[in-house]
């Protein structure tokens, strides 16, 4: 009963403080968000927020549906996956082993796939990506809630080697440490017009804290 106890109060605290420990529970620490739903190109998106002051890194991102492949006698499970273009340590994402996946061919995996697949870093994982099966070597093992803690990484360029129009229409935004969030969502919103959607992180719906707790 101690162990349960305790075990509980633990989880419970880690919870309640999650929004201080984004990148151990599988999530990045950006402070704004922004959603492309037409209007600018990729590319005039990007000179926009580069040309600010304020800012210090953006890593685009989208979100991966998908499947990890049946292997190793063990059935193919629907995931949610996530894609970056760029340096996820940018938006100080973390893996509890090894690396972020650098290459077209390179992965990281949450932990409760590599328990799954009995993986480990430096393995082989197959994925499907948009229908087609690809096989990755894993970089790093991270630990997840998304998607009931299984999911994976893998960079934007793996995806257009599969399909070369795949573009990502969120853009993860870290500031510089004295700027303020909320003004420069504001400032965002309206340099872009009403074909985006600009939140700050507590604003976008990424962690639903209420829902866990």
């Amino acid at each position: 009963m101690a162990f349960v106890l305790t075990f509980s109060l633990n989880t419970y605290n880690s919870v309640l403080n999650l929004n201080h420990n984004l990148a151990f529970w599988g999530f990045d620490n950006s402070d704004v968000y922004v959603s492309r739903e037409g209007g600018e190109s990729h590319d005039q998106v990007m000179s926009t927020l580069k040309k600010d002051d304020r800012v210090r890194a953006i890593v685009p991102r989208d979100v991966v549906m998908t499947a990890i492949a049946d292997q190793g006698g063990i059935a193919s499970t629907n995931v949610i996956g996530f894609s970056y273009h760029g340096d996820m340590d940018a938006i100080e994402m973390l893996n509890l082993e090894g690396r972020h996946p650098e290459r077209e061919n390179e992965i990281s995996i949450s932990v409760l796939t590599a328990e799954k697949y009995n993986k480990s870093v430096g393995d082989t994982v197959d994925v499907y990506i948009e229908g087609e099966r690809r096989t990755y070597l894993i970089t790093g093992i991270y630990q997840s809630l998304n998607g009931g803690g299984f999911g994976f990484r893998i960079q934007e360029s793996a995806l257009q080697e599969v399909n070369p129009d795949v573009h990502a229409n969120t853009y993860a935004v870290k500031l510089h440490a004295d700027a303020d969030p909320v003004q420069f969502a504001r400032d965002m919103q309206q340099q872009l017009g009403q074909s985006y959607n600009v939140r700050t992180a507590a604003e976008s719906g990424e962690i639903n804290f209420s829902a866990i707790t």
